[in-house]
């Protein structure tokens, strides 16, 4: 062999060097790897214990990995060798080549679209199990028993018990065809009788097949038939019969009692009709409106979108644009069969009579022909598929079930959301109905209050008359009063504001009452406040008036100028007196003068003239100035009013409805919100069980 590495063993001992030295290679490099990676997910204080928990677990894994690849690359790098008798780089080339070939042959298993499809269906399955809790509400919560979150999560349980079957349930599991009758004349008993009994039977499997809900007295539950030739106790009914065994596997058929059923709502085993694999509804027409079974109220009960559903109807005919009009309720090719099963039963009772007449065979023929109970037979076995296996047959119709179950839930899940976002819209017209009532008040509680009954001002009225009112008692204050009522005057100016000033605008003020419209009936509870405000609210104790008042009784200017002006006429009287008096002293020659006695009794006369003109004009400004500062509280008493009046509105009356305004609306967006982020989701998940079609 040319150029042959005499540094290494020779083969096939290097073989066992080789997976040595790759298995060292990579115990160390997985020790190193995986005792950083524990380190860093444990926790603090933990980290040393973590790191060797993962050593000890995944470290002698990577080194059997580098081990095995060592090994089997040696390996063949011998086989190579002795094949071409020569050393060069394609020998390695070819064993690399080889064992990532054999390494990746590993992982190779057989594959089906089937059980790919039926992977992704799980995945999503899975996703929807996860979502439905924070989607529908409990039982005692929920309209209707089929839009709880207890009935769904039992409902994707059971699928994803199918699924995912132990040994023991996938021995004996079977394809589950369900029968539902409408209503107790729809003859779905009739159906299935005429297609379990046999033209030959014996009388006791004919008695068998129509005994059958006899001992299924009490329990609620759907008839399950299953073939079998001897009774094992199991609590499915065993039958004999050769139509449980023409499928291409094994099915059990189940019947569900149409004469308690009202409605499918109301079926206590919903569970057992929505995860069958082949769901029949049989209705007729003529006791069961089919608007009622086609509407999208029933389609949440009745599993009339599942792909292999098939609706009968109990009519002798059908014409076939009949059926492309009911199929065009649904998003798929709904099968919908006509089927007479009372005249099934019939043909097999004139055979049963007499079996050896030929005209009972041939009565038989055409009413069991005529009757179309072999098409629903016929359309059953086109739904199960061909596959060889009756092991695979199961597992893809049962990814079929999974896939309508899963949409049932999502389509629950956007019928939930569907109503909350409509109770969130009510109460965001209740929302906007209270703000318009509130700002109802703003706008006219102070036209009522201040604007009067015919409409004119009722503030400007008021203090109008009130100032009649002071002006007639200070126009009773003459100057000539001050003599004997000088400390008189304060007291009388107090007292006449008192009962004069605007007591009719106060009692208005005081009576007001602000009527609050009571919201709309509550839907979210979760999100209303419950000390929302109703009934009226009263003004508080007004000071309002008093207030704007007080400047007028407390002034002392009326007073003051009086006693001023009293005093001052005082002093000029007995100073022109004393002037009269000395000129009369003068004449006597008492006093000498300079100027005659006429004179200074005419200047001592005109001085107490003027004195008393001076005091009474001083008094009387002091009035007209005391009206022009009850003038200015008056037209400053509206603004005020106003003022007051909006602030008492805004933060006694309206206070808490604006605060519960505020916090509904931002419970109303928080949940706004969580409807779109769930919303989302759900619209994920029908993109991604949709993708799982194709």
């Amino acid at each position: 062999m040319a150029h042959a590495d005499h540094t290494r063993d020779p083969c096939p001992w290097v073989i066992l060097s080789d997976f040595g030295s790759a298995f060292a290679m990579g115990a160390v490099g997985g020790t190193i790897w995986h005792g950083i990676k524990g380190a860093r997910n444990s926790p603090r204080g933990d980290r040393l214990v973590g790191a060797m928990s993962v050593i000890k677990a995944r470290a002698p894994v990577t080194g059997g990995n580098f081990g095995v690849w060592g090994g089997m690359f040696s390996t063949f790098d011998c086989a190579v060798k002795g094949w071409r008798q020569k050393e060069d780089m394609w020998n390695a080339i070819i064993s690399g080549f080889l064992t990532g070939g054999c390494l990746a042959a590993r992982t190779l298993k057989p594959k089906s679209a089937a059980n790919d499809a039926g992977h992704r269906v799980l995945t999503v399955l899975h996703k929807a199990r996860k979502l439905v809790p924070h989607v529908l509400p409990r039982k005692v919560h929920a309209p209707s028993e089929m839009s709880s979150l207890e009935f769904w999560e039992r409902t994707l349980g059971r699928t994803y018990d199918d699924l995912c079957p132990t040994l023991e349930s996938k021995q004996a599991d079977r394809i589950r065809i369900a029968v539902f009758g409408c209503d107790e004349f729809s003859g779905a008993r009739d159906l299935v009788a005429a297609i379990l009994e046999e033209p030959f039977a014996s009388e006791v499997q004919r008695k068998a097949v129509h005994s059958r809900w006899g001992a299924q007295s009490g329990s609620k539950g759907p008839v399950v038939i299953e073939y079998s030739t001897d009774s094992n106790g199991d609590s499915a009914l065993q039958l004999r019969s050769a139509w449980l065994l023409q499928f291409s596997a094994p099915v059990k058929l189940l019947e569900f009692d149409s004469s308690s059923s009202k409605s499918a709502g109301s079926l206590p085993s919903s569970e057992d009709l929505l995860t069958a694999d082949i769901p029949v509804i049989v209705c007729n027409p003529a006791s069961t409106p089919l608007h009622t079974v086609l509407s999208a109220a029933s389609e949440a009960a009745l599993p009339l979108t599942h792909p292999n559903a098939v609706l009968v109807l109990t009519s002798t005919s059908g014409d076939e644009r009949l059926v492309e009009r009911l199929r065009a309720a649904f998003g798929h090719d709904l099968t919908i069969l006509f089927v007479d099963p009372a005249r099934a039963l019939q043909g097999l009772r004139a055979l049963s009579s007499s079996p050896s007449s030929p005209s009972a065979v041939q009565r038989y023929q055409d009413d069991f022909a005529g009757s179309n109970v072999p098409k629903l037979t016929q359309a059953i076995s086109q739904t199960i598929p061909q596959l060889g296996s009756p092991a695979k047959a199961i597992e893809v119709v049962h990814a079929e079930t999974a896939r309508a179950v899963t949409q049932d839930a999502l389509s629950a899940c956007n019928a939930e959301l569907g109503r909350a976002q409509d109770e969130v819209n009510v109460v965001c017209d209740g929302i906007s109905s209270l703000r318009a009532r509130m700002e109802e008040i703003r706008v006219r509680t102070p036209r009522e209050v201040l604007g009067g009954i015919e409409g004119g001002n009722e503030v400007q009225r008021a203090v109008d008359q009130s100032r009649k009112d002071v002006k007639t008692v200070l126009d009773r204050l003459t100057w000539w009063k001050l003599l004997w009522k000088v400390d008189d005057v304060g007291d009388t100016v107090t007292d006449a504001v008192n009962r004069a000033w605007c007591r009719d605008l106060e009692y208005r003020v005081l009576l007001v009452r602000f009527p609050l419209p009571r919201p709309p009936k509550p839907t979210l509870t979760d999100l209303l406040i419950p000390n929302l405000p109703y009934g009226h609210h009263r003004l508080p104790p007004a000071t309002l008036l008093p207030a704007a008042a007080a400047p007028l009784p407390h002034r002392a200017v009326c007073k003051s100028t009086a006693q001023r002006a009293l005093i001052g006429m005082s002093g000029s009287v007995f100073g022109g007196v004393g002037v009269v008096w000395a000129g009369w002293a003068g004449q006597l020659g008492i006093i000498d003068m300079a100027m005659h006695a006429e004179t200074v009794i005419g200047v001592g006369m005109l001085g107490a003239v003027a004195g008393v003109r001076w005091a009474v004009g001083r008094f009387e400004r002091a009035k007209r100035k005391w009206l022009q500062d009850y003038d200015r509280v008056g037209d400053g008493l509206e603004r005020d009013l106003r003022a007051t009046l909006d602030q008492t509105i805004n933060e006694r009356v309206l206070v808490v409805s604006d605060k519960a305004c505020d916090g509904l609306e931002q419970a109303v967006k928080k949940r706004t919100d969580e409807i779109a982020e769930l919303k989302e989701a759900v619209d994920v998940l029908e993109d991604e069980l949709s993708r799982t079609y194709q």
